[in-house]
């Protein structure tokens, strides 16, 4: 598997549904031995809770560019057992059926990796998360 986009969140760039500057957004380690990634899952409820290792908030994020941004993540004192292979980033509405999937990640540096019970940081790509490709 590599990088994707999920293909609601192309539709919801499209019709202006979505700010990546503007709103909520979560980032969530995830366990590959309890998600299997399809293009067409399209919220976070299509990501069984048991796959879902930790959240971090999303912060300092900006759309500049094309390019989708934020600050370096940490997710605090994740649990030990898990290994994690992914990270899903989807827009925070509070409720899992209504917060759209964003983007896939399992092509990063240091994926995959055991949870120990410390804090998991990772360094943001200096090119940004994402690369709005459209002509």
């Amino acid at each position: 598997m590599a990088n994707h986009v999920y293909d609601s969140f192309i539709d919801l760039r499209g019709t202006g549904d979505i700010d990546l500057a503007g709103d909520p957004v979560r980032a969530v380690l995830i366990d590959l031995g309890s998600y299997t990634f399809s293009a067409a899952h399209s919220h976070l409820s299509d990501v069984p809770s048991g796959a879902r290792v930790a959240t971090a908030v999303v912060s300092g994020s900006s759309f500049s560019g094309g390019v989708f941004d934020c600050a370096n993540l940490t997710w605090p004192l994740v649990a030990t057992g898990s290994t994690v292979s992914a990270v899903i980033f989807y827009k925070e509405t509070g409720t899992d059926s209504l917060s759209p999937l964003i983007c896939y990640i399992d092509g990063a540096t240091g994926l995959p990796f055991a949870t120990d019970g410390g804090d998991v940081n990772a360094d943001i790509n200096t090119g940004g998360i994402l690369k709005d490709t459209w002509p």
